[in-house]
C-alpha cells in the first residue's frame, strides 16, 4: 500500500498545478495572438486547449471547425455534445480532461491542414502536451494520429489500438479514436467509437498492454477499413480527421 502523501509533497503538487496552469493561460494568449502562418487572416477566433491542467486525459483533434471558430471553444455544436456523452459513458467530463486541437485556427472550408500550417501550429500542442502531462492522449481522427505518432496511420485501421510514442521524452500511450463530428455524420459507427473509449479507464490503471509473442499487438490490430470506416474517411476530409 502507498503511504499517504505529506503535506509538503501535497503542496508541491499544488505548486506545480498551478504553475501549469498559468503557463497554459500564458500560451493561450499566444495562440489567440498568433499570426505565424496564412490561417490567421481568416479566422474568427483561434482556440487554445481548454480543460484541467493536471489531466491524465488529453483529447486531440485535427482543428477547429465552423461551430468552434465562431465560439473560441473547443468541441461545441452537435460533435461536442456527442463528445459530451462518451465521456459521461466513461465516468467522465470535461473538467476531468484536457481537449486542444493540432491547428489551432481553422481551415478554410474546414479542407485538410497543408504540411506547412502543421509545422508552424504543433509547436503550441507539443507545449500543452509538456505541460499538462497526460499519460493517455486520444488522437481523434487522421492528423493527430499522425502528428502524434509520426506514423502514416489511418484512424480507419487503427482506432481502437493503443500505440506507444516518446513525447517530449517522455513515454505516453496514443489511442486513436474517431473524432465525434465524423460519428455525427455516420451515425453506425457510434458503438465503435464508444467501445474504443472504454479502453480508457484501463489504459489508466494498467498501462500499455503487453505485446504477445510473435509480433505485436500494433500490427495485429491494424486491420482494413470497412464500409463504413471508409465513410467516415470521406468525413474527415472535410475537416474532422
Amino acid at each position: 500500500m502507498q503511504p499517504p502523501a505529506s503535506a509538503s509533497s501535497l503542496d508541491d503538487q499544488a505548486a506545480d498545478t498551478n504553475g501549469s496552469s498559468q503557463l497554459l493561460h500564458a500560451l493561450a494568449g499566444s495562440v489567440h495572438d498568433c499570426r505565424l502562418c496564412r490561417l490567421c487572416h481568416d479566422r474568427r477566433h483561434a482556440v487554445p486547449g481548454t480543460g484541467n491542467a493536471s489531466a491524465d486525459i488529453m483529447f486531440v483533434a485535427e482543428a477547429p471547425g465552423y461551430h468552434e471558430d465562431r465560439s473560441g471553444s473547443a468541441l461545441v455544436g452537435a460533435a461536442g455534445r456527442l463528445f459530451d456523452d462518451v465521456l459521461s459513458a466513461i465516468d467522465l467530463q470535461r473538467s476531468d480532461v484536457w481537449i486542444t486541437t493540432v491547428l489551432k485556427c481553422r481551415t478554410p472550408r474546414s479542407r485538410s491542414p497543408f504540411p506547412d500550417e502543421i509545422e508552424q501550429c504543433e509547436g503550441f500542442l507539443f507545449r500543452e502536451i509538456a505541460l499538462v502531462q497526460p499519460r493517455v492522449i486520444c488522437a481523434l481522427g487522421n492528423t493527430a494520429v499522425r502528428v502524434l505518432t509520426g506514423r502514416s496511420l489511418h484512424v480507419g485501421k487503427a482506432h481502437g489500438t493503443p500505440l506507444s510514442a516518446v513525447i517530449g521524452g517522455r513515454d505516453t500511450i496514443i489511442l486513436p479514436l474517431f473524432h465525434p463530428a465524423a460519428v455525427v455524420q455516420v451515425p453506425p459507427l457510434l458503438p465503435m467509437l464508444l467501445d474504443d473509449s472504454r479502453q480508457i479507464p484501463r489504459l489508466l490503471r494498467d498501462g500499455m498492454p503487453s505485446q504477445p509473442a510473435g509480433g505485436g499487438r500494433v500490427e495485429q490490430a491494424l486491420r482494413e477499413p470497412s464500409p463504413q470506416q471508409d465513410a467516415a474517411a470521406d468525413q474527415l476530409s472535410l475537416g474532422f480527421g
